[in-house]
Protein backbone atom coordinates (compact mmCIF):
# COMPACT_ATOMS: atom_id res chain seq x y z
CA UNK A 1 0.00 0.00 0.00
CA UNK A 2 2.50 2.08 0.67
CA UNK A 3 4.45 1.57 -2.85
CA UNK A 4 1.02 2.46 -4.38
CA UNK A 5 0.74 5.68 -1.94
CA UNK A 6 4.14 7.40 -3.09
CA UNK A 7 3.41 6.40 -7.35
CA UNK A 8 -0.24 8.32 -6.52
CA UNK A 9 1.81 11.40 -4.56
CA UNK A 10 5.12 11.55 -6.47
CA UNK A 11 4.39 10.32 -9.37
CA UNK A 12 1.50 11.78 -10.11
CA UNK A 13 1.73 15.58 -10.97
CA UNK A 14 0.54 18.05 -8.52
CA UNK A 15 -1.30 19.70 -11.24
CA UNK A 16 -3.32 16.75 -12.29
CA UNK A 17 -3.79 16.08 -8.54
CA UNK A 18 -4.91 19.41 -8.29
CA UNK A 19 -7.03 19.25 -11.27
CA UNK A 20 -8.53 15.93 -9.57
CA UNK A 21 -9.28 17.97 -6.63
CA UNK A 22 -11.10 20.61 -8.72
CA UNK A 23 -13.52 17.78 -10.88
CA UNK A 24 -14.74 16.41 -7.00
CA UNK A 25 -15.57 20.26 -5.99
CA UNK A 26 -17.52 21.10 -8.82
CA UNK A 27 -20.03 18.56 -7.95
CA UNK A 28 -20.21 19.57 -4.17
CA UNK A 29 -20.36 22.86 -4.98
CA UNK A 30 -23.55 22.39 -7.11
CA UNK A 31 -25.18 19.94 -5.15
CA UNK A 32 -24.76 23.20 -2.61
CA UNK A 33 -26.30 25.35 -4.10
CA UNK A 34 -29.26 23.54 -5.10
CA UNK A 35 -29.65 22.25 -0.99
CA UNK A 36 -28.84 25.71 0.86
CA UNK A 37 -28.59 28.31 -1.80
CA UNK A 38 -26.41 30.50 -3.68
CA UNK A 39 -24.88 32.25 -1.18
CA UNK A 40 -23.61 29.17 1.17
CA UNK A 41 -22.52 27.50 -2.10
CA UNK A 42 -20.11 30.73 -3.21
CA UNK A 43 -18.69 30.33 0.37
CA UNK A 44 -18.10 26.75 0.27
CA UNK A 45 -16.48 27.34 -3.19
CA UNK A 46 -14.15 29.94 -1.80
CA UNK A 47 -12.88 27.69 1.61
CA UNK A 48 -12.30 24.63 -1.11
CA UNK A 49 -10.77 26.65 -3.54
CA UNK A 50 -8.17 27.69 -0.90
CA UNK A 51 -8.26 24.50 0.69
CA UNK A 52 -7.61 23.02 -2.86
CA UNK A 53 -4.65 25.62 -3.33
CA UNK A 54 -3.07 24.85 0.03
CA UNK A 55 -3.20 21.22 -1.14
CA UNK A 56 -1.99 21.44 -4.62
CA UNK A 57 0.74 24.60 -3.11
CA UNK A 58 1.62 21.34 -0.99
CA UNK A 59 1.80 19.02 -3.50
CA UNK A 60 4.23 20.79 -5.58
CA UNK A 61 6.53 21.30 -2.78
CA UNK A 62 6.82 17.50 -1.58
CA UNK A 63 7.51 16.56 -5.27
CA UNK A 64 10.10 19.16 -5.72
CA UNK A 65 11.54 18.01 -1.92
CA UNK A 66 11.60 14.39 -3.61
CA UNK A 67 13.36 15.16 -7.00
CA UNK A 68 15.87 17.29 -5.12
CA UNK A 69 16.60 14.28 -2.76
CA UNK A 70 16.55 12.14 -5.66
CA UNK A 71 19.00 13.99 -6.88
CA UNK A 72 20.94 14.20 -3.78
CA UNK A 73 21.26 10.22 -3.50
CA UNK A 74 22.43 10.38 -6.73
CA UNK A 75 25.79 12.83 -6.73
CA UNK A 76 26.12 10.86 -2.67
CA UNK A 77 26.00 7.46 -4.65
CA UNK A 78 28.48 8.38 -7.54
CA UNK A 79 30.80 10.08 -5.10
CA UNK A 80 31.14 6.32 -3.49
CA UNK A 81 31.35 4.63 -6.32
CA UNK A 82 34.68 7.24 -7.91
CA UNK A 83 35.91 6.63 -4.10
CA UNK A 84 35.98 2.97 -4.45
CA UNK A 85 37.12 2.79 -8.06
CA UNK A 86 40.50 5.25 -6.51
CA UNK A 87 40.87 2.98 -3.51
CA UNK A 88 40.75 0.09 -5.74
CA UNK A 89 43.27 1.59 -8.44
CA UNK A 90 45.89 2.79 -5.12
CA UNK A 91 45.53 -0.91 -3.58
CA UNK A 92 46.07 -2.41 -7.53
CA UNK A 93 49.17 0.02 -7.40
CA UNK A 94 50.68 -0.99 -4.36
CA UNK A 95 49.91 -4.99 -4.30
CA UNK A 96 52.82 -5.25 -6.81
CA UNK A 97 53.88 -9.12 -6.99
CA UNK A 98 57.34 -8.41 -7.95
CA UNK A 99 58.23 -6.68 -4.90
CA UNK A 100 57.31 -9.82 -2.37
CA UNK A 101 60.89 -11.09 -2.16
CA UNK A 102 62.80 -7.82 -1.70
CA UNK A 103 64.99 -8.09 1.64
CA UNK A 104 63.39 -5.53 4.44
CA UNK A 105 66.15 -6.35 6.70
CA UNK A 106 64.59 -9.02 8.51
CA UNK A 107 65.39 -12.40 8.59
CA UNK A 108 62.71 -15.07 8.48
CA UNK A 109 63.59 -18.68 8.68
Amino acid sequence: MTWLWERVVYGVPWALQAGAGVVLAVPLVVLAGRLFGLRRAAALAGVLGVILAAFAQARRARQAGWADRDAKEQRDAQAAIDLARSTRARSAERADGGRLHDDDGWRRD
